[in-house]
């Protein structure tokens, strides 16, 4: 005969509780585990985008960089021949012609030099002074000063600018050119129908004047005109 009380009363084991409940723990477990998943993905996606975006923006910046030279290196440079106001470029294999300087029989330190085309000029005056120096170079002594008037007789105006005037003793030897007063030379430009006064100061041994030879000149392409005399 079967016992039922005993069946009653002796508690059978719960084995779909505790099924359930390890189903119930491994989903939380996998719903960890996707959910952390899917955290990681975003977090390196985000750092991916930043990294691509960075690295970019320095692509663009060293494309920016790069290109600037090369279009700097692409501008034409001009040539010598271009620019205006300069020279023509020459050679040092080049041979320039010689120009030829024509010099005026020599005349007295009264007389009148002729340079051609209306244009004339006589040393007024030659004076024994004592020249003070005042430039780097320049050595103060016994000097002579020269009275200089250049008279525009042509038709158009002349540039006094180029005025070259130099002065040798008896031996040969020139004088130095020096700038205290009375030193004045000519500058400008000289009207047609003018005349310019301007004073030359050189230092000259005194032992040496007898006689003295002065050249001037007003232009590179004017002859040079030669005063012969002696100083007393």
């Amino acid at each position: 005969m079967r016992n039922d009380s005993w069946c009653r009363h002796t508690p059978m084991p719960q084995r779909g509780v505790a099924i359930t409940f390890v189903s119930a723990t491994r989903r939380v477990r996998l719903l960890v585990a996707v959910t952390c998943a899917i955290l990681v993905g975003a977090a390196l996606s985000a750092c991916s985008s930043s990294g691509s975006g960075h690295t970019s923006g320095s692509a663009s910046a060293s494309s920016v960089a790069a290109s600037a030279p090369a279009a700097a290196s692409l501008r034409p440079v001009p040539s010598p021949s271009q620019v205006p106001g300069q020279p023509k470029p020459g050679s040092i294999n080049q041979t320039v012609p010689a120009r030829r300087i024509t010099t005026l029989p020599a005349a007295s330190l009264s007389g009148t030099a002729r340079y051609g085309g209306g244009i004339t000029g006589t040393i007024e005056r030659v004076a024994a002074v004592h020249a003070t120096a005042r430039q780097p170079g320049e050595v103060a002594g016994p000097a002579v000063a020269i009275t200089f008037r250049l008279v525009n007789g042509s038709t158009r105006a002349i540039s006094l600018d180029a005025v070259v005037t130099n002065v040798f003793d008896s031996a040969g030897t020139p004088g130095n050119s020096m700038s205290a007063p009375p030193a004045d030379p000519l500058h400008g430009q000289l009207a047609a129908g003018k005349s310019a006064v301007g004073v030359y100061l050189f230092t000259l041994s005194a032992q040496h004047r007898d006689p003295v030879t002065v050249t001037i000149s007003y232009s590179a392409n004017a002859p040079v005109a030669r005063f012969v005399g002696a100083l007393s």
